[in-house]
């Protein structure tokens, strides 16, 4: 019974550990930090910050800020309320220059002979770490011919420099609603609405539930019919007792039987 109980202890233990671990793993990153970053994707970025991004190693929420200038990184520490998850890195241009970039090279996505195929803003080698730096991606086919594709490439490098990455390939075209949409990985904010995986709660209180009706459920169905639940430790044979369930059994014992009865009773 004991080992039941200490088994039981631990299952429950860990199924409450566990979404717990879950929870402090995604809220490792300031509330504070992350209301920031929400806040200017709604209400638009500040001229001084190039971009946003996850660093996963060191949990924290990366902000771009235009040269590195110290004036806009206090600025933005005192807009979040506090420097917690916070990383600075610096970058040559803002988030709205690369969108004026953005918007003017999704006009060739689609468009006849044209090879670019995507365009989305990203950072330069997918580098989501404190060196990151915010750009344009440009995704070109050379399924219509190697030579276009490099020729619009680099069309496309000696006009935007350094705020654009060309990636030319033998992409496949597909053509879908949304085709301004960026084909390569982007840097995500976390959701602050997100909530453990119920799997973690249900299924051990499910287990524990199953392991905890199985006894009871057990002694029912092994119960002969007809006859009441045998509950409790056995009570010790007495005389008067075991006289009773002689008579109780209908049918008196052979003297044999009856002196093995006395025998039993009087050690």
């Amino acid at each position: 019974m004991k080992l039941r109980c200490t088994l039981l202890s631990l299952l429950l233990l860990a199924a409450l550990a566990l979404p717990a671990a879950g929870a402090e793993a995604k809220a490792a990153i300031p509330d504070s930090a992350l209301a920031l970053a929400a806040r200017w994707e709604d209400e638009g970025y500040p001229d001084t910050v190039g971009g946003v991004w996850v660093n996963e190693a060191g949990r924290t929420l990366v902000v771009a800020v235009v040269d590195g200038d110290q004036a806009a990184i206090d600025s933005i520490i005192a807009a979040a309320g506090s420097a917690d998850g916070l990383a600075f890195a610096s970058c040559r241009w803002s988030r709205a220059q690369l969108l004026e970039v953005h918007t003017a090279l999704s006009q060739l996505v689609g468009a006849e002979g044209s090879p670019v195929i995507s365009v989305g803003l990203g950072n330069r080698g997918n580098d989501f770490s404190l060196d990151g730096e915010p750009c344009v991606h440009v995704t070109i086919t050379t399924l219509d011919g190697q030579e276009a594709a490099e020729a619009c490439a680099d069309r496309i490098q000696a006009e935007y420099g350094d705020m654009v990455e060309v990636s030319v390939g033998p992409h496949q075209i597909s053509f879908t609603t949304g085709m301004d949409a960026p084909d390569l990985p982007q840097p995500l904010i976390p959701n602050r609405q997100s909530r453990p995986n119920l799997i973690w709660y249900l299924a051990p209180l499910l287990f524990l539930l199953v392991l905890f009706l199985a006894f009871p459920l057990r002694r029912m169905l092994l119960q002969p019919a007809g006859r009441p639940p045998v509950s409790g430790i056995a009570r010790p044979m007495t005389r008067r007792r075991a006289a009773r369930a002689v008579r109780a059994s209908g049918a008196l014992p052979s003297g044999k039987v009856w002196a093995s009865i006395r025998q039993e009773l009087e050690l």
